[in-house]
């Protein structure tokens, strides 16, 4: 197995060294605003968590098929000021953007399967726990170096239990933050897997 993965030293070219204030929890979502992932859930469970008082913000930097209609969903639960929607960024403001978030969240709508998402390099480099909704490999690797919490995809009331978990445990954010950039480096560094992948190749 060889995932795409990312360049370290190109993510640690634009990652800050000082460490990130935990106050408010933000969660962030990389990638495609498509059919293939359920950001209704991440919606209406944002929505549930800021009706119980808890203090969050959500970023979704991608565009998509589907943003029109988030946009008028946030819109409508009146959550314009704690879901951002994004755009598309270049990498070192993705980088930046990455750094100032807390929890990843890879919720893969449950109709659909994506083994390893691209954006898993990019939440491991930055060093991010991750809420995941992919079982098998990618749920492997994460409860084997502690750096996630796994949730039943289109589960609402899960999806909400994984994000109040952190909410309610900041400590862990950072353990688990060390353990994802760690997951990173021992897996998803392409500067160490893509000569082993092009050594392989040539010799087929």
């Amino acid at each position: 197995m060889v995932p795409i993965g990312i360049s370290l030293s190109l993510i640690d070219k634009y990652l800050p060294k000082e460490k990130k204030l935990l106050t408010p929890i933000k969660f962030i979502y990389l990638g495609s605003m498509s059919e293939n992932y359920d950001l209704e859930s991440v919606v209406h469970a944002t929505y549930t968590l800021v009706s119980k008082g808890y203090k969050l913000q959500v970023l979704i930097v991608g565009k998509g098929p589907k943003e029109n209609s988030l946009k008028k969903l946030i819109s409508s639960l009146k959550l314009t000021s704690t879901i951002k929607l994004m755009g598309y960024l270049k990498f070192s403001d993705m980088v930046q953007i990455l750094h100032q978030s807390h929890v990843a969240l890879n919720t893969i709508h449950p109709s659909f399967y994506i083994a390893l998402p691209n954006k898993i390099g990019d939440y491991t480099g930055a060093g991010l726990p991750i809420i995941n909704s992919i079982p098998g490999e990618l749920n492997d690797f994460l409860e084997k170096y502690h750096a996630g919490i796994f949730y039943n995809a289109g589960g609402i009331g899960s999806l909400i239990k994984a994000m109040q978990f952190y909410l309610d445990n900041q400590e862990i954010i950072l353990i688990q933050g060390q353990n994802s950039r760690k997951l990173a480096e021992d897996l998803f560094d392409r500067d160490k897997n893509y000569p082993i992948f092009a050594d392989f190749i040539e010799n087929v």
